[in-house]
């Protein structure tokens, strides 16, 4: 099931869920969305997955692009989890979405009760080798029309 959460700058972030019981928020990665997390998710009964898709990710929007940041996306789990469920929640997920739990995790303990870290993402440096290739599609992207980039 999706429906969608609107931030406090108005952006509209689409939540994914599946399953009946404990709430897990498990975040996807960078260049991924809800289909990542529901791969990746134990089927097993008792639990429900929620996947607030990140900004500019699946059928969320990006908002400002100024406010693309692992701070704002988790600010807006933060803002998700406080809204709509029972808190401290368990909270984890994959690379970049490894890197907004853990985010959420330091800046706000109230609201998380476990992680779940899977290929955390960790930056020490701005705009590390590794993210070259994403850094070229967005060039493409934002200078040629879709089917040229």
């Amino acid at each position: 099931m999706s429906i969608n959460f609107e931030t406090s700058d108005g952006t509209r972030l689409n939540v994914d869920t599946a399953g009946e019981g404990m709430p897990v928020v498990f975040l996807h990665g960078l260049c991924g969305d809800a289909g990542q997390t529901s791969e990746a998710f134990p089927t097993e009964p008792g639990y429900r997955r929620v996947t607030i898709e990140a900004r500019g990710h699946g059928r969320s929007q990006s908002g400002g692009l100024d406010r693309l940041s692992i701070e704002t996306f988790a600010n807006d789990v933060g803002a998700y989890v406080e809204a709509n469920l029972e808190v401290p929640v368990i909270i984890g997920g994959i690379s970049l979405g490894a890197a907004i739990s853990l985010r959420l995790a330091v800046k706000r303990p109230d609201l998380v009760r476990a992680l779940v870290l899977a290929r955390p993402a960790w930056l020490t440096a701005s705009a590390p080798e590794n993210m070259i290739p994403n850094a070229e599609v967005g060039h493409l992207l934002t200078h040629l029309p879709p089917p040229a980039a």
